[in-house]
């Protein structure tokens, strides 16, 4: 009898112990790249930009994984830092026909014929449409709020222009 606690307390343990011992993730799932204000980039935004960068650029594939890396890092970064002023002007969310266009433009460019071709070429990167449509929202709402800001500071010689 005393043999079989002993045994049941020596299991219980070496079962707790596992549980302890074993982290529910490794420590290289989740590293913070960034803090930009209150908002942080981690290792994971880091490869969804990556997929994302690769799949609109099929160039960025030649350089080496640090400088693809690099890249990324640089290109999240600054997608934060513009969403983080353009929320100070604008709710996104509000032009979805503009998207559509540019969503259309970005597929023919890749030489695909249609959405649904365009949502299956996304797939492979493990990337979907509405991922897409975020960064070009954010990407068209940050030309936007540059442009109104500033159009009253560009003057455009239409004779010089037409001259070169």
């Amino acid at each position: 009898m005393n043999t079989l606690k002993l045994l049941k307390l020596i299991l219980l343990t070496l079962f707790v112990l596992k549980i302890i011992l074993t982290p529910s993730f490794s420590m290289n799932d989740a590293l913070i790249i960034a803090k930009i204000n209150n908002e942080i980039i981690t290792n994971h935004d880091l490869k969804i930009e990556l997929k994302y960068l690769e799949a609109l650029n099929p160039n960025l594939k030649k350089l080496t994984k640090e400088q693809k890396t690099k890249v990324a890092k640089e290109s999240i970064i600054r997608e934060k830092i513009k969403t983080i002023e353009i929320l100070k002007y604008f709710e996104l969310d509000q032009n979805a026909s503009y998207l559509d266009e540019i969503i259309v433009k970005n597929f023919e460019k890749l030489g695909l014929k249609n959405k649904i071709e365009f949502m299956n070429y996304l797939s492979n990167y493990e990337l979907t449409i509405i991922d897409v449509k975020k960064k070009f929202e954010i990407e068209a709402t940050w030309n936007s709020l540059i442009f109104q800001k500033y159009k009253g500071q560009v003057n455009i010689d239409i004779e010089k222009l037409k001259k070169n």
